[in-house]
């Protein structure tokens, strides 16, 4: 009898084998989680090496790419030239300036957009990694997807603001659940002198507190597990919308004693972008659908498809910041008072990726067909992104001889300052 008992103790209970095989399951998971995650860092080289050979070989498409470097060179000659800004924001034209003071030339300037959109993933990968829950399958994947997402390597080869811009988009928002309330207000307030949609981020990092006290009064607070709660549970330290309404409010009285009036730069923004909308117009359907749509289907492939089932376990209170810049997209948009470029979305991709990354561990729950998932949405990435540069170099071709035209008079006119 005895014997029998010290058997039947012996023995693995049902419990105990179900118990072993999940924590089996959670191990395998957790060394192909560690075997992924260096893949993030080789990718990012890679990419920067490609960067690298492309700038040297192709010249940069977008001409307001050189619009800004010569108002950098006119700004070394006259800083306080306000009318050399034209519609656009200031900070990205004096930090040009320093680069031409510094004998820089135009392709360092597009070496930097490589290098800054390389960090990009990267900065992601830590930011996910920084969650309570340490998140060692999705931070790979995510900074993966950023990586090759079309938009952003595109923005890597071109001497335009969005790299920058980006990156202190994502910094102002992991600062805020990183509770560093006065870094991201100062990352926000230089993103707001960087690019507009800024602005639509800061006038929502504002209203936050406000809403959140008025709710509290109200008791009309939201409930926990909630969307809502994430970004409204607890009102932001006005450390972070301050700094960015200071230097908006700034920009304004500056205009209005130089111009005489009240927002004239603003209107002549808003003129041009919308004779432009006028003269770029493909229908009323098709304006319609083509910036909040379309084109992300375009940049991004199926892989957006898997943005929604993320939403919930992505979102968090930082993310403020992108939902605020995207209300300002589309806000302005629908007033044609935005020509809905691709560029737009760059600030806001590293924040989709995380999106597509937790869609992939919600979306399916067996290994095998979240494996296939994830190479799916790896793979819509990398077709996006091949077809992107493809067109890149064909439009690049056949522009060859203005591109050329427009990187020898950045040339003079950076020669033109460095001999004065």
């Amino acid at each position: 009898m005895n014997g029998q008992w010290q058997l039947r103790d012996a023995m693995p209970t049902h419990a105990h084998c179900i118990s072993t095989s999940i924590g089996a399951t959670d191990m395998s998971a957790r060394v192909r989680a560690a075997l992924f995650a260096p893949v993030p860092l080789v990718l990012v080289f890679a990419l920067l090496a490609a960067r690298v050979a492309w700038i040297a070989a192709v010249p940069d498409i977008d001409m307001d790419a050189y619009g800004h470097y010569g108002i950098g060179c006119e700004l070394i000659r006259n800083p306080w030239n306000l009318a050399a800004h034209w519609v656009w924001l200031p900070l990205y034209h004096y930090l040009l300036a320093a680069v031409v003071l510094a004998r820089g030339v135009f392709a360092h300037v597009r070496l930097l957009s490589a290098a800054l959109i390389g960090a990009l993933p990267l900065v992601l990968y830590r930011y996910e990694m920084s969650r309570d829950a340490r998140n060692e399958r999705v931070a790979p994947l995510a900074a993966v997807c950023c990586a090759l997402a079309s938009i952003v390597n595109v923005l890597g080869v071109s001497a335009q603001q969005e790299a920058l811009f980006s990156m202190l988009v994502l910094l102002s928002a992991w600062a805020i659940d990183a509770e560093r309330p006065v870094l991201s207000g100062w990352s926000l307030a230089l993103a707001c002198l960087i690019r507009y949609e800024a602005w639509g981020a800061a006038g929502v990092c504002l209203a936050q507190p406000i809403l959140v006290h008025a709710l509290v009064r109200l008791e009309r607070a939201p409930r926990e597990g909630t969307w809502a709660h994430v970004l409204f549970g607890r009102p932001l330290s006005f450390a972070v919308s301050l700094p960015a309404i200071a230097v908006m409010l700034g920009w304004v009285l500056v205009h209005r004693a130089v111009d005489g009036t009240w927002f004239a730069f603003l209107r002549a923004l808003y003129e041009y972008t919308h004779a432009q909308r006028e003269v770029l117009s493909h229908g009323a359907v098709v304006d319609l659908l083509w910036f909040p749509l379309l084109l992300p289907l375009f940049a991004f492939g199926p892989a957006l498809l898997v943005v929604p089932f993320g939403v919930r376990t992505a979102l968090r209170p930082g993310y403020i910041v992108p939902l605020g810049i995207l209300a300002f997209l589309l806000l302005s948009y629908a007033g044609k008072g935005s020509l809905g470029g691709s560029r737009y979305y760059g600030a806001i991709t590293p924040f989709l990726c995380a999106c597509m990354a937790h869609g992939v561990l919600r979306l399916v729950r067996g290994e095998a067909a979240r494996t296939l998932l994830r190479a799916s949405v790896i793979a819509s990435l990398s077709v996006t992104t091949a077809i992107a540069f493809v067109r890149l170099e064909k439009t690049a071709s056949a522009q060859a001889e203005v591109l050329h035209a427009a990187e020898r008079r950045m040339v003079c006119e950076r020669d033109t300052v460095s001999s004065r």
